[in-house]
C-alpha cells in the first residue's frame, strides 16, 4: 500500500477507504481481509478504520512537520 494512498486530505475528496479498496491494495480477497482484521483487532473493519485512521493522520502530520 503506498503512503500516497492514505494522504490526510484524500479522505475529504474521495472518502474513507473501504474493505474492498484495502484488500485490493494488499492483493487479498475482500472476505479474507475482513476476517483478518476482525481476528487481529477483535473488531470489524469499519470500527478499526474509524479508530486507526485518525491516528495515521496524526502520525503523518507529525512526520511531515
Amino acid at each position: 500500500m503506498s503512503t500516497k494512498s492514505l494522504r490526510p486530505d484524500k479522505s475529504q475528496n474521495v472518502g474513507l477507504p473501504s474493505v474492498s479498496w484495502c484488500a485490493d491494495e494488499l492483493h487479498l480477497s475482500t472476505s479474507y481481509f475482513g476476517d483478518l482484521i476482525r481476528k487481529e483487532t477483535g473488531c470489524n473493519f469499519k470500527f478499526s478504520r474509524n479508530f486507526f485512521l485518525p491516528l495515521l493522520k496524526v502520525c503523518t502530520l507529525l512526520c511531515t512537520a
